[in-house]
């Protein structure tokens, strides 16, 4: 048999016998919420808790991996940490060990990232949320008239 011409073999690495690292992928990671005082806390509307995280990854490193660069950024426990897939695919701790694609981890995807219970952790700094208040109130409150506390809470 006849070598296969260089032109057809996959580019290697400075000589070192290894194919190139695949290219980064951009993983978006989004977290979200249920409100606890929903009347159906299973059927609430997802709130989102802050900015999203993008992340540029190695799509061969292990799922374990980009939990730990999380809870490294974010300083929220794994144990804390529940990942869904769109829709709504739960991402199981037996498959942490397991690639990012092989998991269904792509670029330009959205990882929804929940607590385990609802509100056991921030994703922004406290300030972050003093300030989205602040900005609500002053969009909903009359400035001639006031606003009675109970159009507030609605």
């Amino acid at each position: 048999t006849k070598p296969l011409p260089l032109s057809l073999l996959p580019p290697l690495m400075a000589d070192s016998g290894t194919p190139p690292p695949p290219e980064a992928i951009s993983v978006k990671v989004r977290a979200v919420t249920k409100d606890p005082n929903h009347p159906d806390p299973e059927d609430a509307p997802d709130w989102v808790m802050g900015d999203d995280l993008v992340l540029e990854v190695n799509p061969q490193i292990r799922f374990q991996d980009l939990a730990n660069k999380i809870k490294d950024i974010k300083d929220i426990p794994l144990s804390r940490m529940r990942f869904l897939l769109p829709p709504a695919r739960e991402v199981k701790k037996e498959k942490w060990e397991k690639n990012l694609r092989q998991v269904g981890v792509y670029n330009n995807g959205t990882l929804k990232l929940e607590p385990t219970t609802p509100c056991c952790w921030q994703w922004e700094p406290i300030e972050y949320y003093w300030s989205q208040t602040i900005s609500k109130l002053v969009e909903v409150i009359d400035p001639k008239e006031g606003t009675a506390y109970e159009d507030l809470v609605k």
